[in-house]
């Protein structure tokens, strides 16, 4: 079984179907028992949905600096 750490680094691939079979399979069963990880999934989750209602910009970054902006931000490692 996965312990958080883990679980929590996976959430973006999981929520953008990038874990193979096993890992979401692992992933699934950790969020089913593990109230803290399943609470920050819906954060994530809400926090998605709420940016995806906001309105373009009119100067909005262009298409590759988006990429790389989300390249960058999963390749981070958020615990220091």
């Amino acid at each position: 079984m996965l312990s958080c750490r883990p679980i929590i680094e996976k959430v973006t691939d999981y929520l953008e179907d990038r874990l193979g079979p096993l890992a979401r399979l692992g992933f699934a069963i950790h969020i089913k028992t593990c109230w803290q990880c399943r609470q920050y999934l819906e954060q994530v989750k809400a926090v998605i949905e709420s940016v995806a209602r906001l309105p373009a910009p009119e100067d909005a970054p262009a298409p590759e600096v988006v990429a790389r902006l989300r390249e960058a931000f999963s390749a981070r490692d958020s615990f220091g």
